[in-house]
């Protein structure tokens, strides 16, 4: 059996030869290669617990409204569940990437207490979502519906990226942003996770054909977590970077950044071709 496949695939030096040229064809004409999949439940969770043995539940939801989400408690469990829509809107465009999650998401979280209902307080800025609750001595029998209320800061939209050319430094601990990326005639668009950030403290880098994203993370735990004990974690919060190689069809100097809830959203206009007329 193993002959007849050398037979059919050739031998393992023609194979390995053969890997060897596909590989390099596949990751340069991947107009942005280097990313990665979308793993694990969503949104993502990070679970502290207090010195006064309570809950803060930390959640990274980019790009959702908090009128888009349901958060209830019930005894023991809270339910956190909702929509996320697919940010490619109606224009006509194909899809290069796809990493971000996209559709309905429903969390389940058991406690090992019966959660104070009345005192359940929830709060969402920059597409992170905060979830405080506290334990009742007694067994609360009716279901209640949490009220997700904006951050008491809001969000600066007006403010811009900060943008440059050149060297990229990095340092510390940093974490990859996943990223949809679509194409039409025009230009390609790009939006980005990057929940936890204000769109001042991001910074878009060019340096010849490769475009750097970095961003830092505020801390949304604050004082708070001096008091707080990391006890189940799902993504690290820490800044964000990420690097991607274009082609020369794009103008660099013409492309736009926006950010909000969490999302980036960066659009790279394509060059402008002009057609000589053969006469």
């Amino acid at each position: 059996m193993i002959r007849q496949l050398e037979l059919r695939l050739g031998s393992a030096e023609e194979i390995r030869r053969l890997f060897e040229l596909i590989r390099p064809l596949t990751e340069e004409d991947d107009l942005f290669h280097g990313a990665g999949i979308v793993t694990g439940e969503y949104p993502p969770l990070n679970i502290f617990h207090s010195k006064e043995g309570g809950v803060l539940l930390q959640l990274g939801a980019a790009g959702i409204e908090p009128d888009e989400i349901s958060i209830s408690v019930e005894d023991r469990t809270v339910e956190i569940s909702g929509l996320r829509q697919n940010e490619g809107g109606k224009r006509v465009r194909k899809s290069v990437r796809l990493e971000r999650y996209c559709g309905e998401f429903r969390r389940t979280i058991e406690l090992p207490f019966h959660i104070d209902e009345q005192s359940v307080k929830a709060e969402m800025a920059a597409g992170e979502i905060l979830v405080h609750l506290n334990p009742c001595p007694q067994r609360k029998h009716e279901p209640r519906r949490v009220v997700l209320h904006p951050s008491i800061e809001p969000e600066r939209s007006g403010q811009g990226c900060r943008h440059s050319r050149g060297e990229d430094k990095t340092g510390g601990d940093e974490r990859l942003p996943f990223c949809d990326i679509f194409e039409d005639r025009e230009a390609y668009t790009l939006y980005v996770d990057m929940p936890g950030v204000k769109q001042e403290n991001v910074e878009i880098a060019f340096d010849g054909d490769m475009l750097s994203l970095a961003a830092a993370t505020r801390n949304s735990i604050g004082e708070s977590s001096k008091e707080n004990h990391l006890a189940y974690c799902e993504f690290d919060c820490c800044d964000y970077r990420r690097v991607f190689v274009l082609t020369s069809e794009i103008d660099f100097d013409r492309h736009t950044a926006t950010m909000a809830n969490g999302v980036l959203r960066l659009e790279l206009p394509k060059r402008s071709r002009v057609i000589d007329l053969v006469r």
